[in-house]
């Protein structure tokens, strides 16, 4: 989870979210995603401050900006505050993560996130070569960057299934995209269809996304937690075929479907 906040960190470490804290992440992502509504964090190094004194030490998790000329002085920022894993966002190539892990150089765990086609391109070298701890997919920007027309129909794609084959191969924890609640009417999508996507293509990992916090309490977040997690192992238990129907239907939602602007 990617929170400032301390009573939702609570609420978070208290129902067992195994990585959580500030978002970093600013460099480019105005040019980037300036004609869209995604929301961009303004969170700060004394953000992770607020936040890890209330988590537990092995779930204090960062997301850094991309690779730039104060990456090491940001890398040491957070590691001097607490930080276990650091997730590197928008990289392009496999001398960016290497630059990235020796930075860290086994401080904390490296966590890659793959939104770029360059970083899909590159992650077989990369996990052959570079000890990385978890793969998630950014759907948004890997969307943007190439041309999809919409991080749906992205995530319902053949390309998308060879791209988490990867991580599966070498036996590495991967996510993808953002979960919303099992009801949310604010989402374009059914949070289900997407919830049936992480069976189908193996997936371990989520972010829980802002919008499943959107209107809810630090003490609902448990009982809301609860209700994703048991459909998520619904999914889990179907088979092929109920999963590919799942697939198929959120492939035909997707396909009128455009990201506002």
């Amino acid at each position: 989870m990617f929170t400032h906040d301390k009573d939702m960190a609570i609420a978070a470490n208290r129902e067992g979210v195994d990585l959580i804290g500030p978002d970093l992440e600013v460099i480019g992502k105005d040019e980037r995603q300036s004609d869209r509504i995604y929301r961009i964090s303004r969170h700060t190094l004394d953000d992770l401050e607020v936040v890890y004194e209330h988590v537990q030490p092995a779930r204090r998790f960062v997301r850094c900006n991309p690779m730039n000329t104060g990456s090491a002085s940001e890398i040491e920022a957070v590691l001097s505050r607490g930080a276990v894993a650091i997730m590197l966002p928008y990289f392009k190539t496999f001398e960016e993560v290497e630059t990235f892990v020796n930075m860290i150089a086994g401080r904390a765990e490296a966590i890659l996130l793959v939104e770029t086609r360059g970083a899909a391109e590159s992650l077989e070298k990369i996990l052959s070569c570079l000890k990385i701890a978890r793969i998630h997919v950014g759907l948004n920007d890997l969307a943007i960057d190439t041309a999809s027309k919409n991080r749906f129909s992205l995530l319902c794609s053949d390309w998308m299934g060879h791209i988490c084959e990867i991580p599966k191969r070498f036996e590495i924890p991967f996510g993808l995209g953002g979960i919303a609640r099992v009801v949310d009417g604010g989402v374009p999508m059914p949070p289900d269809l997407i919830y049936a996507q992480y069976a189908r293509l193996g997936a371990r990992c989520a972010v829980i996304s802002r919008s499943f916090t959107n209107d809810i309490s630090p003490d609902q977040l448990g009982f809301e937690l609860a209700k994703s997690k048991v459909r998520i192992d619904y999914w889990f238990s179907q088979s092929k075929e109920v999963l590919q129907k799942a697939h198929d239907d959120l492939t035909n939602r997707s396909r009128d479907w455009m990201e506002p602007r």
